[in-house]
């Protein structure tokens, strides 16, 4: 009787401490390496060298952002870097052949990483990856990726090329915002879906520009076939004039936002451009972030809107401090405010203290 009692608590006590083990807790290795055993990957940090190495199979499990902050800041949820301090150790990033995602917020605000290696089964970024990764300077995708998240590689400020694969058909909103350093733009002459003209990536039928190569400056040439320019899409140029043909309708948030250098913006006579749009909702809550069309284009003295202008966000000159006056076409209607709504009353506007000529 006592032997089938001694012989049921080592059973039990196999059990409990099984079920600790693969709980998924890190580790301390002898060499100074953190492990973590979660999901389908496994990773190590190596202290000496600042490389972080992940491996497995499959999509990484749920290292994602938490969305419920209030603000509009996120908070990364990473087992490799729950804190600044773990974070700034971080130099570069291995991902293991088998791994097929790069989670939302996964790789953020690791301000030293420098290097990423992401190998061909990797299919999807998802989005704030890469958030303001600002040392970061090159990124070359496989063919296999077919999908990059919003704000991706937002604020990676120093940046300076980026290639695209065969296969990407999707790309979120400002997934390339603020990266201001950007020289080169390559996408695979076998993809479907974008193409580069100009130092710019456009849709394959040229109608949506994306992105420009941000870093170079002068003067930037926008396609006679463009229709709408992505929010963001010039954030941080340091080009000094920009002509927009007649085939642009929408210009989205932030498509100039802080192009110091900006001097003039020219409207073709025959331009059926008739809204600048100057607001976002931000992602996970529903607070609203302003982003104006032109904010903090801090070299604009005189502005002529194109001639069927209807509408634009309130916010769409803020921080132009040198703006003095602002020309309105006879189509134009009303402001668009921070949420949307509708207004005529233009103190509520960033041209509050601008002199606005309306034409009859």
């Amino acid at each position: 009787m006592k032997k089938r009692k001694r012989i049921v608590q080592i059973w039990i006590l196999f059990f409990i401490g099984l079920a600790a083990f693969g709980t998924g807790s890190s580790t301390k290795a002898n060499d100074g390496e953190t492990e973590d055993n979660t999901n389908t990957y496994s990773y190590y940090l190596d202290s000496d060298t600042g490389c972080l190495t992940i491996t497995g199979n499959g999509k990484m499990g749920n290292v994602g952002i938490d969305t419920k902050q209030k603000g509009y800041e996120f908070v990364p949820n990473r087992p490799w870097a729950l804190t600044k301090a773990k974070a700034k150790k971080i130099k570069s990033v291995n991902i293991g052949e088998g791994i097929t995602n790069i989670p939302s917020g996964a790789f953020a605000y690791l301000s030293d990483l420098k290097k990423i290696q992401i190998p061909d089964s990797v299919t999807s970024i998802g989005k704030y990856a890469f958030y303001k990764c600002k040392s970061l300077k090159t990124i070359q995708l496989s063919g296999y990726v077919s999908s990059i998240g919003a704000e991706a590689f937002y604020g990676c400020s120093k940046m300076k090329s980026i290639s695209l694969g065969e296969r990407l058909n999707s790309i979120g909103t400002r997934a390339f915002f603020g990266t201001k350093s950007l020289c080169s733009i390559k996408v695979d002459k076998a993809n479907k879906n974008f193409v580069v003209k100009d130092d710019a990536l456009y849709s394959k039928s040229k109608r949506v520009l994306y992105v420009y190569a941000t870093g170079i400056s002068g003067s930037a040439k926008i396609l006679k076939t463009t229709v709408r320019i992505k929010s963001g899409a010039f954030a941080n140029a340091t080009i000094r004039k920009i002509s927009i043909p007649p085939s642009v309708k929408v210009i989205e948030s932030g498509a100039f936002y802080r192009c110091k250098k900006l001097k003039k913006v020219m409207f073709d006579k025959k331009s059926n451009c008739r809204t600048f749009l100057c607001y976002y909702k931000n992602y996970g809550n529903s607070v609203y972030k302003r982003l104006g069309t032109f904010e903090g284009c801090s070299s604009l003295v005189r502005f002529q809107a194109p001639r069927r202008l209807r509408s634009m966000g309130a916010s769409a000159f803020a921080g132009c401090k040198k703006l003095k006056e602002v020309v309105l076409g006879k189509a134009f209607r009303y402001f668009l405010t921070d949420t949307g709504k509708k207004t005529k009353n233009r103190k509520k506007t960033s041209l509050k203290n601008v002199k606005v000529v309306s034409l009859s």
